[in-house]
C-alpha cells in the first residue's frame, strides 16, 4: 500500500519528482566541512578543558602567539588571540576557550594564523586561561597548550568583604580558600580573591594561620588568627578560631556569615 501511494504520488506532480531529487542532493552530497561543523560541540568541550584542571595531550603544531602569558589587561578591554596553526594539520578551523568567558570562534587570516578578539566582561577580574582548538576537515582535535593572562581593574575598590568571615573549626581541618569581594564606586562587584587583582593579605598569628598570595589559608596550630586583605585602601577581615570542638558537633562561637 505504502508503494502505491509513493508511486502514484510520483506520477501526480513533476514539482514533487524535482522536490525529491533535491532533498536527495542535500542528504547526500554535503561537502565534507559542512558535516565536520556537527562535531563543533566536541570542539567546544575540547578548548573548555584545556582552560580548566582537566588539559588534553597538547599538540605543538598549535600555538597561542598572543597575547603573552601573564600579560595585563583590565576588565571591559578588548582582548585580540592570535593564533598559529602548521600546516601539516591541514587545520580549517579554530576556536578558543577562556575561563569565565564564552567559547569563541576565530577568523582565517592567512594559510596559518588564526584570530579572534574578545570583549573582557566589565565584571571579571583575576586570572583568564586561554586554550586553542584547531579542527580539520575530518573533525579531529589539535589543542594547544593554554596560557593564563591577569585581568586587573584599573581602580581600587571603594569597598571589599569576604563571602565568610568567621570560621570555627578543628585543628584536623588543614586549609580553607578564601573569596573576597570587590564594589566599586559605579557598584560593579568582582572577584578580587587572587593576587592579580592588588589583593594583599596578611595574618596576626602565622602560628595557627597562615595566608597564601591567593587567599589560601593554611591551619597551623591552636589558637586565634585574624586575616585580613587590603586592596587600594579598602580592607576587610576574616576571623579564624582554631580549636578541638569540647561539644558535641563543636559550638560554632562566630556563625558564618
Amino acid at each position: 500500500m505504502a508503494f502505491d501511494f509513493y508511486l502514484r504520488w510520483w506520477r501526480a506532480s513533476s514539482f514533487s519528482r524535482v522536490l525529491f531529487v533535491v532533498i536527495g542532493a542535500l542528504v547526500f552530497f554535503v561537502p565534507a566541512p559542512t558535516r565536520a561543523r556537527s562535531r563543533v560541540p566536541l570542539a567546544i568541550a575540547s578548548a573548555q578543558a584545556q582552560v580548566q584542571d582537566r588539559p588534553q595531550a597538547v599538540n605543538p603544531g598549535v600555538r597561542i602567539t598572543s597575547p603573552l602569558p601573564g600579560q595585563r589587561f583590565a576588565p571591559g578591554d578588548t582582548l585580540t588571540v592570535n593564533v598559529q596553526v602548521d600546516t601539516s594539520l591541514n587545520a580549517t578551523d579554530v576556536l578558543l576557550g577562556i575561563s569565565g568567558m564564552d567559547f569563541t570562534g576565530t577568523t582565517r587570516l592567512d594559510l596559518v594564523n588564526y584570530q579572534a578578539r574578545v570583549a573582557i566582561p566589565a565584571t571579571f577580574s583575576g586570572p583568564a586561561t586561554i586554550g586553542a582548538v584547531a579542527l580539520d576537515a575530518n573533525s579531529h582535535e589539535f589543542p594547544s597548550a593554554p596560557i593564563t593572562i591577569s585581568v586587573s581593574p584599573l581602580v581600587a575598590p571603594v569597598q571589599v568583604a569576604f563571602v565568610e568571615r568567621y570560621y570555627y573549626i578543628d585543628p584536623s581541618v588543614e586549609s580553607e580558600q578564601l573569596s573576597l569581594t570587590g564594589t566599586y564606586a559605579d557598584k560593579i562587584q568582582r572577584d578580587l580573591t587572587t593576587s592579580d587583582t592588588g589583593t594583599i593579605y596578611s595574618t596576626n598569628n602565622p602560628a595557627v594561620v597562615r595566608v597564601g598570595a591567593d587567599g589560601f589559608a593554611q591551619v597551623k596550630g591552636i589558637g586565634i588568627a585574624v586575616i585580613t586583605p587590603v586592596n587600594g585602601r579598602a580592607r576587610d577581615f576574616a576571623i579564624f578560631v582554631v580549636e578541638k570542638a569540647a561539644s558535641p558537633g563543636g559550638l560554632v562561637l562566630f556563625p558564618r556569615r
